[in-house]
């Protein structure tokens, strides 16, 4: 569903960078789909998810070095967790190709998960782990 999403928005997309890849099944799909998989994470135990799969495995301070452009970056539930997110995305900018596409997703606090399973199976923020947790406003019918 998610290279299905990335690709609604760019058709042309060739590369992608799962910014914090946990366990390696984003880069996994990209690469059997014939996308040049690129991962990277905090946790250096995630680099062999990513080579394993037959992704590129770039040190987080590495991606904005200029080295690499890509079509698509995708964070899901990461961006919760940085303590400056503005700064990130600033420099995930610079190594986004023109057209290029950001996916991001979070927890929410009003959102989906909370309003099916409510706060007895949501966890809702795990400090000091997450920063923030972002919410929105859904529109009344």
């Amino acid at each position: 569903m998610l290279l299905a999403s990335i690709r609604r928005f760019n058709p042309g997309v060739r590369s992608v960078l799962d910014y914090g890849c946990g366990d390696g099944h984003f880069v996994r799909d990209a690469t059997s789909c014939g996308l040049d998989a690129n991962g990277t994470d905090f946790a250096d135990r995630r680099q062999s998810n990513v080579e394993t799969v037959g992704a590129i495995w770039i040190e987080p301070d590495k991606i904005i070095d200029g080295e690499h452009v890509f079509d698509a970056i995708e964070l899901l539930q990461v961006f919760e967790h940085l303590a400056n997110p503005d700064q990130l995305l600033s420099g995930l900018g610079k190594v986004l190709a023109p057209c290029g596409v950001v996916l991001i997703e979070t927890p929410c606090t009003n959102g989906p998960d909370d309003r099916i399973f409510g706060i007895s199976l949501w966890g809702g923020l795990h400090s000091p782990r997450q920063y923030f947790i972002p919410s929105f406003v859904v529109p009344e019918d």
